[in-house]
């Protein structure tokens, strides 16, 4: 009998049938996790965990969604609907401030000034080329209090350009392209890949690296839950963790081999992907990787004042040594 199975396991796999063997009796059942990014680059370890079956090894059953934004995932955690998800640190940031009680249980994307996934751009024919040409000039951002606007504010101060004499307008990152073409804006301050697609096509071309003024390193973006679901399940967000770091290592080392779960996750196109600067990840959270960011929103008053890092980070996350 025994023989007779194994040969038509072996049969079936020749053939690409999947075949699933119940759990050993008495084995407990994976921890289920609902989690949630919106479609870009910063979810690569996620993606890779999930497919290697990291997660599985770690007793988990992380089931992966797609949402529109960092706010939409914020809303569904809120709301019970996920137990995971990634957010720009910017409204992780605007939400404790509120209030809201979220806590970071991994990190994700990190700004490095050696590999920038951002930076204040102007159509390709444009005639600016310094900080002091902004004057009067109209630059764009997805959201007026964004990361994007903090840090063209903070570089133009630092070149020694009243960042109040520049015109800061609100707009879709779907219409920088035709709107810098047009001249209806004069700059755009832009992240991977909305940046590689301007550059690459010739559209625009890059005037500074401005998120530099922020820091040369610091959080973009980061994995987190409710507090309330972190002190109740401290040992399934331990595991989570523990996961993403080695898939975030793995992700740091191995671009080509993340290429097509982003791009299948995403739905850009490889070479896209492939044509743009990846995004850096660290080994855990460390608050010296927030702090810049919380500092910078408060100086600019896109929040009403700065806090310590600390305060977002989840008991249960793993830490970067002192």
């Amino acid at each position: 009998m025994k023989r007779a199975l194994l040969g038509f396991a072996l049969g079936a796999a020749a053939f690409g049938f999947a075949i699933t063997f119940a759990a050993p009796a008495g084995a407990a059942p994976p921890d289920t996790i609902r989690v949630a990014s919106a479609g870009d680059d910063n979810a690569a370890p996620l993606l890779y965990a999930d497919k290697a079956g990291l997660f599985r090894k770690a007793g988990l059953d992380v089931q992966i969604s797609k949402m529109n934004s960092g706010s939409a995932v914020a809303v569904a955690i809120a709301g019970g609907a996920l137990e995971i998800g990634k957010s720009s640190l910017t409204g992780l940031i605007a939400a404790h401030l509120r209030g809201v009680d979220f806590a970071l249980v991994a990190p994700s994307g990190l700004y490095v000034k050696e590999h920038p996934i951002g930076a204040l751009v102007v159509a390709t024919d444009s005639t600016i080329q310094t900080a002091r040409d902004f004057v009067g000039k109209t630059i764009s951002a997805s959201a007026l209090n964004d990361i994007n606007v903090v840090a063209a504010r903070a570089w133009l101060e630092q070149q020694g350009v009243d960042p109040a004499t520049v015109h800061f307008i609100e707009l879709p990152e779907s219409a920088v392209s035709a709107a810098l073409v047009q001249h209806r804006i004069d700059a755009s301050t832009v992240l991977n890949p909305v940046l590689a697609g301007l550059v690459n096509s010739g559209k625009a071309r890059v005037v500074a690296p401005v998120f530099d003024a922020i820091a040369g390193r610091f959080m973009i973006s980061g994995w987190f839950a409710s507090a309330d679901y972190v002190a109740k399940h401290r040992d399934v967000v331990a595991r989570f963790a523990r996961v993403m770091q080695q898939a975030e290592d793995y992700a740091n080392n191995h671009h080509a081999e993340t290429l097509d779960l982003v791009a299948q996750f995403t739905g850009m196109d490889a070479a896209v992907i492939a044509g743009m600067v990846r995004p850096t990840y660290p080994a855990a959270l460390d608050p010296r990787d927030i702090q810049p960011i919380i500092d910078a929103e408060a100086k600019y008053k896109a929040i009403d004042h700065g806090f310590p890092a600390a305060e977002l980070i989840s008991p249960a996350a793993l830490r970067a040594p002192k």
